[in-house]
């Protein structure tokens, strides 16, 4: 069974990651702007007429990266924390008579 803290440190580290693949350029070749983030572009810069609000992120791309990154994040954590507990030794508890 998997603990709160696990999916909870998943959380951020998926928020993190998705914030920073927001510096990654994955424009398909499209004339016109430019598109950031990874698996999914989240953010557009608009190369042409960029006075008028030249950034735009994509509520739904968004969330479904952080969903994407959560999911990776919180994958290695439980696979992490599983290791981490096989490699530890076992103690007994002293039974109470």
């Amino acid at each position: 069974m998997y603990s709160w803290k696990t999916v909870v440190w998943a959380l951020v580290l998926g928020i993190i990651v998705t914030l920073v693949t927001g510096f990654v350029n994955t424009t398909p070749g499209i004339v016109g702007a430019t598109w950031y983030g990874w698996p999914m572009s989240w953010l557009k810069r608009l190369v042409i007429a960029p006075q008028y609000n030249p950034w735009r992120v994509t509520v739904g791309s968004l969330i479904v990266d952080i969903a994407f990154w959560f999911v990776v994040c919180w994958i290695i954590l439980f696979a992490y924390c599983r290791t981490c507990k096989k490699s530890q030794p076992q103690t007994r508890r002293k039974r109470r008579r």
